[in-house]
């Protein structure tokens, strides 16, 4: 993919270079700007993706690990809550969950219609229990859904969904989008039994 991009490069500074007029120099910049944007993106894509499993699994509180992402985007005057009911429940999972997290979130601030509305809660089925993370979005095409998480599908965060799969499916836990396009993403993050835990719920 990044051969693919320092391809385009070469050839529209070739043509940069040349000066015949052709095409507008500022077009030639602008789709060179593009391409060192992809292999920055490839880039910090392969960094992070070389550190999947390396990290012991622990306990980690589902509210608790939601709210630290939410602190740390910039999303001014989005709404971005876990319901309280996220409080009861941990999972045992690889520290990189904060990751999937922090991934679903900048899809959503991303979609060419703001979203101003991004909520997470969770329910038990059948042994295991679903964490169930949406947005009040355009929400995703039916013609996109079964390619949504291969690498470089999507013309935005190309690479960012493939690598919550990835590391969703190191601990075991699936994710499926079942949003209704024009009402919003709606992401079930499936979560098998003995990989959660009840606890004490805690006051806000």
């Amino acid at each position: 993919d990044i051969n693919n991009q320092l391809t385009v490069l070469s050839g529209y500074l070739s043509l940069l270079e040349q000066d015949d007029g052709t095409v507008r120099s500022k077009d030639i910049v602008g789709i060179l700007l593009d391409a060192a944007k992809n292999i920055h993106s490839m880039i910090t894509f392969t960094s992070e993706y070389k550190d999947l499993g390396k990290h012991l699994p622990l306990w980690t509180n589902l509210y608790e690990a939601f709210q630290s992402v939410r602190s740390s985007v910039d999303a001014e005057g989005i709404q971005i809550e876990a319901e309280s009911a996220c409080q009861e429940i941990e999972l045992f999972c690889d520290p990189m969950l904060m990751k999937v997290f922090h991934l679903l979130i900048e899809n959503s601030l991303i979609q060419e219609n703001a979203v101003s509305e991004i909520t997470l809660r969770w329910r038990p089925e059948n042994g295991g229990a679903i964490i169930v993370y949406g947005d009040n979005g355009t929400g995703i095409p039916e013609t996109v859904k079964s390619t949504l998480f291969l690498p470089g599908k999507m013309k935005k965060n190309a690479y960012g969904l493939f690598l919550v799969h990835e590391i969703l499916a190191i601990f075991d836990f699936t994710i499926t989008e079942t949003g209704t396009p024009g009402k919003g993403v709606r992401f079930e993050i499936g979560v098998p039994s003995g990989s959660f835990r009840i606890v004490k719920k805690k006051l806000l």
